[in-house]
């Protein structure tokens, strides 16, 4: 499995592009995402997802 974030630095409403590739077709996927930002702030992402027949799952927005 692989997975990219592009970019992988930005602002909080920046959308970034998430990747994951290289699953089997169809599975369902949690991507959580932790981070901290300048301010010394934790946030954290769970979104779910179902991977597509290639095994991929591409997202550019919340609401894709």
């Amino acid at each position: 499995m692989e997975l990219s974030i592009d970019p992988r630095d930005g602002l909080v409403d920046d959308v970034p592009r998430i990747d994951v590739r290289g699953l089997g077709p169809h599975p369902e996927v949690t991507v959580r995402i932790d981070v901290t930002d300048a301010a010394g702030l934790a946030w954290r992402s769970v979104n779910r997802y179902r991977a597509d027949a290639q095994g991929a799952v591409w997202r550019t927005s919340p609401r894709t």
